[in-house]
């Protein structure tokens, strides 16, 4: 993905980090006062309340996507050396399935990775060398915020009616 901008925000202003150094492409911003028609995206964090997070209507208002770091990986994947996605999700089960199936692929030596919902976040990891796997925990707000990920392998454990 080239062009991106990207600006940091804390509701907090006492936990705001320094601004960014001259040369950084970097903008720190009020959420409360920026013009969100600039920008295409908005990048949340899971677990951000989209239902009454007041940037979140505002980015609706003005026809701002909101997604998630798991939608920006499926954005970058095309860049990324050949390599295969598994997905995993449901109620229960699914850190012990992802951890499970990373183990199995680790063991048979093939690179492999694991993220979403578990470890480090996807984007905070290294990309696999060509033929790679990326094994993703998905919960039902990274899927709600992912609308182009293209999994190889798309594994559903169970839903329980809290999550219909």
């Amino acid at each position: 993905m080239q062009g991106s901008t990207v600006g940091p925000h804390h509701h907090d202003a006492s936990r705001r980090g320094p601004p960014p150094r001259s040369g950084e492409d970097l903008c720190v911003a009020n959420l409360d006062e920026i013009d969100l028609t600039q920008f295409d995206s908005l990048v949340v964090t899971p677990g951000l309340p989209l239902n009454r997070h007041p940037i979140a209507q505002r980015a609706r208002d003005v026809g701002v996507e909101i997604i998630g770091d798991i939608e920006l990986f499926a954005r970058a994947r095309p860049e990324l050396p050949p390599h295969k996605v598994i997905g995993i999700t449901g109620t229960n089960g699914k850190s012990t399935t992802t951890a499970l199936v990373h183990h199995i692929l680790r063991t048979a030596g093939v690179p492999t990775t694991m993220g979403g919902n578990i470890g480090l976040p996807i984007l905070a990891q290294d990309p696999l060398p060509e033929g790679g796997v990326y094994v993703l925990e998905l919960s039902s707000y990274q899927i709600d915020l992912t609308q182009s990920l293209d999994c190889d392998v798309a594994v559903l454990l169970n839903i329980t009616p809290d999550h219909l």
